[in-house]
């Protein structure tokens, strides 16, 4: 009897939320969602399939995947400090002004 409870627990872990577990356990800053949605990228990459991939495979598919992710997302950081940057710079007309201002304002002790 106990041969079989421990066989249905293994079954109810089996399949997807397996998947989601190995990559949650070499990824922890992803959700569960995320995880899945990295899963479905995994399946797109291999023909539309996961069964037969090997787990050797599918890992490194992940770690493919999250290597692509990160460097996406640090163009997009760096798109946008450059955004942030030519916003926050002052026009050269401004900075002659000021810097002319500046100038006069200072005395000589």
């Amino acid at each position: 009897m106990e041969a079989s409870d421990q066989s249905s627990k293994k079954n109810d872990v089996s399949g997807l939320t397996g998947l989601a577990n190995l990559v949650e356990q070499k990824y922890p800053g992803y959700t569960r969602k995320e995880v899945f949605e990295l899963i479905k990228k995994v399946r797109d990459k291999n023909r539309g399939k996961l069964v037969g991939i090997k787990m050797k495979k599918f890992v490194q598919l992940v770690k493919k995947i999250v290597e692509e992710d990160v460097e996406i997302d640090k163009k997009r950081e760096s798109s946008e400090n450059k955004k942030r940057k030519i916003l926050e710079a002052t026009c050269p007309y401004c900075y002659k002004l000021f810097i002319e201002k500046f100038s006069r304002d200072k005395t000589c002790y």
